[in-house]
């Protein structure tokens, strides 16, 4: 106990500001200080070492637990990009690295968006249908080495990856980033995921023998990241497509209608709002409940008015702008849907 109150008194205070012209405290963690052994520092309960040996983890009661029902929390970190794909040495010593601060999950992500290095695609192709070997050598001995030292594995399939015209599309620079919304109904597109999909999880880890679909250390397999219709209909990404990547949801979802409601009445009346129990006034007027949340270098600025009608309002000013729509967000909190309510 004494040794985590220092430690974390220290962390504090390296954060605080210097004062009187004293420079602050210098505060690292170190990369590799030969503590091969080292106790962990925020250690995680009943680690299990290797990771996955009570079994696969579940969810039972809303809540994660390993083969043997038993609960387990996860203290989890996020890889991304180039560093899902470190050397040998390297990953030997990120594993030790995290298991003594407490580690016991990592995330991998961002590891289908880009050509060998940084990315799991075979570079020097037309396509992003092959897994680079050596990329997918270097995964697999990170994942093993994490395993070994009580780590877990979160696998992100569909994170950034984007078609090219040599997996048969055609008009790709107008797609959403990341080609979010269209992956979510476009035939071609889901096939390709698909493959993706079955080519990783059922590729034998050399270093662990199993495959992941059989691997007890892979704790999270995630399916599509930050990925929705709605989300992406909000945002105006769809409307601007092309017909040949509209064309596919518009068809789909007639189709749905027909299938469910067989006439067009039918579908009229059950899609009609309900008034008899409305509520008329989800937001209250005023600005109780509201908060703007700003990262670097957007700046929004909350200010208070009264208007004629409404009373006191708030309004959100932006007073610079970012790249990233969501650096500047307003928020209301107390906002609550009910069952079987509409609002206006």
């Amino acid at each position: 106990m004494h040794h985590r109150f220092l430690f974390m008194t220290l962390a504090l205070l390296a954060l605080l500001p210097a004062s009187h012209g004293q420079d602050l405290i210098p505060f690292g963690l170190p990369w590799d200080d030969g503590l091969i052994t080292a106790p962990s520092v925020l250690r995680v309960e009943d680690r299990e070492i290797p990771a996955g040996k009570n079994g696969f983890i579940r969810i039972e009661d809303g809540r994660f637990v390993d083969g043997t029902g038993r609960r387990i929390r996860f203290l989890g970190v996020n890889l991304c990009f180039s560093a899902d794909f470190p050397t040998h040495a390297q990953a030997e010593a990120i594993a030790v690295r995290m298991a003594k601060y407490g580690i016991n999950c990592v995330r991998f992500h961002h590891t289908d968006t880009n050509m060998a290095p940084s990315g799991i695609w075979k570079t020097g192709l037309s396509t992003k249908q092959v897994l680079d070997p050596e990329m997918l050598d270097r995964l697999d001995y990170l994942i093993y080495c994490l395993k070994q030292n009580g780590i877990f594995s979160d696998l992100n399939l569909k994170v950034g990856r984007e078609v090219v015209s040599g997996d048969g599309f055609t008009e790709v620079d107008k797609l959403p980033t990341f080609d979010k919304g269209p992956d979510h109904y476009v035939p071609r597109m889901i096939e390709l995921q698909k493959n993706y999909a079955r080519d990783l999880l059922t590729h034998v880890n050399p270093y662990t023998k199993t495959a992941y679909v059989d691997e007890p250390a892979i704790a999270i397999v995630e399916i599509n990241n930050e990925s929705g219709l709605v989300g992406q209909w909000g945002g105006n990404d769809l409307d601007p497509l092309p017909p040949v990547y509209i064309e596919p949801l518009q068809t789909g979802w007639n189709t749905f209608l027909q299938n469910k409601y067989q006439t067009t009445a039918v579908l009229q009346q059950a899609w009609a709002p309900d008034t008899s129990g409305s509520e008329t006034e989800m937001m209250p007027k005023g600005v109780s409940g509201f908060s703007v949340e700003q990262t670097a270098p957007a700046r929004a600025v909350r200010r208070l008015e009264t208007d004629p009608d409404l009373g006191q309002v708030m309004k959100v000013d932006i007073t610079s702008l970012s790249s990233q729509a969501w650096h500047a967000q307003t928020y209301y909190t107390p906002l609550r849907v009910k069952k079987g309510l509409t609002a206006e």
